[in-house]
């Protein structure tokens, strides 16, 4: 099943396996095609490797583009012919603090010199737009590695932190006028991941890779992941399991009073913090819905509890039953009318994870979330199932229409 490009990468296997992992992708006879074009300020064929490897998973069979080395500007500005005549459907601008010539070049940064670096991008953008009118991802910037001024460099205006925190704001508010311009965030993946693990002062040295290999998969991931966005390929149904997943124990065994949940014990605490996670993706406008093996009332009766955060109400399908739960999954697609490849299913126990893979071929996402609690909400959310490039009223109400819309179905039904 590929599982080497499920969250949690292992970012040394990937380089190992990729043109193993590349023939066995292309084998798919369902792919699309889509051109991509990469401007980079550094060395960008491994993180296009890598790209490609995401993109193929996800059934998009990717052709690129990439500028010569640090030509990103030179590229769109001075129309590089194989470029225009390249005609791509996305453009990625991969650039990085370690080529901030303005930071490099001086020891004092004003807000001058941040709409400078700032001016240079929109001008980008907007040559971009005129003659492709395409999707463009931008990356932001990470933070320096190092502060000159130590602990003070957050409070100096003159610091490096400051100018990368001013032009990553001006790129957020550009994002807001520009409907074509999205940010690929690797200013928060290299906090998550560590800016000493995202850098590799050596692979710079020698290869001129601003990223570490560990940092090129996550952003790879991520760039593929918003592609997807794009395409209109995100997840919308989030498919749960009950026991050990919503709560820690049995309800059948244990009644709701004797389940883990709350704040009295650490482990009750963790699933509480892991429904907190589940009602936030729900008031976003993802679908939740319940597949469980047991009784409907008991399984109900759950929601009950005084700590629940989840409530009966906050789910669009509930399926408590004894049937496999593959039918169950099934039957969740029929009634939202929604494609399983739109579904996430999670579920504490392997042997259910491995039988839904099997059952719907991989057409059903099934992340490896394991059996720790208090792994759940990380492995979901670094998995960054349910990206998305915009934010609507639409997508906020996007529960009460299937909601609405399952009501209308089962009227028609019984008319």
């Amino acid at each position: 099943m590929l599982t080497e490009l499920d969250y949690p990468f292992d970012s040394t296997k990937i380089l190992r396996k990729k043109k193993s992992l590349k023939r066995t992708l292309l084998n798919n006879k369902n792919l699309i095609d889509k051109k991509i074009a990469i401007l980079g300020d550094a060395s960008t064929n491994e993180l296009k490797e890598q790209i490609e490897l995401f993109l193929l998973k996800a059934n998009i069979r990717p052709k690129f583009y990439e500028c010569d080395y640090g030509q990103y500007y030179e590229a769109v500005i001075f129309e590089d012919k194989s470029l225009y005549e390249f005609k791509p459907d996305f453009i990625y601008i991969h650039v990085s603090t370690e080529n901030l010539k303005n930071l490099s070049n001086s020891t004092k940064y004003s807000k001058g010199k941040v709409q400078e670096e700032f001016n240079k991008l929109e001008l980008i953008w907007k040559k971009i737009n005129k003659h492709f009118n395409c999707p463009i991802i931008q990356d932001n910037f990470e933070l320096p590695l190092f502060r000159s001024f130590g602990n003070y460099d957050i409070s100096s205006e003159e610091s490096k932190i400051n100018f990368v925190s001013h032009l990553n704001s001006m790129i957020i508010k550009a994002t807001k006028k520009n409907n074509f311009l999205n940010i690929c965030d690797r200013n928060y993946l290299s906090c998550k991941i560590g800016l000493s693990i995202w850098n590799d002062y050596s692979l710079w040295l020698s290869s001129k890779y601003s990223l570490s290999y560990k940092a090129i998969t996550h952003l790879s991931y991520t760039v593929s992941k918003i592609i997807e966005s794009l395409l209109g390929r995100s997840k919308k149904c989030l498919v749960l399991d009950l026991d050990d997943t919503l709560w820690g124990g049995i309800i059948g065994d244990d009644g709701k009073e004797g389940v883990h949940l709350g704040k009295d014990t650490a482990i009750g605490e963790a699933y509480l913090d892991f429904q907190k996670y589940i009602k936030e993706l729900k008031n976003r406008g993802i679908i939740l819905a319940i597949c469980s093996k047991n009784e409907f009332h008991i399984a109900k009766s759950g929601f009950d509890h005084p700590d629940s955060i989840l409530k009966f109400s906050d789910f669009t399908v509930f399926k408590a039953n004894w049937e496999p739960k593959s039918k169950n999954v099934y039957e969740i697609a029929e009634e939202l009318n929604i494609g399983l490849d739109s579904l996430v299913f999670i579920d504490n126990n392997p042997f259910e994870r491995d039988m839904v893979r099997k059952e719907f071929n991989g057409q059903v996402c099934v992340p490896e979330i394991g059996d720790d609690i208090t792994t759940y909400r990380n492995i979901i959310d670094t998995s960054d199932l349910f990206c998305i490039t915009q934010m609507s009223s639409e997508d906020i109400k996007r529960n009460d229409y299937y909601k609405d819309n399952k009501i209308r179905k089962k009227y028609l039904s019984n008319f």
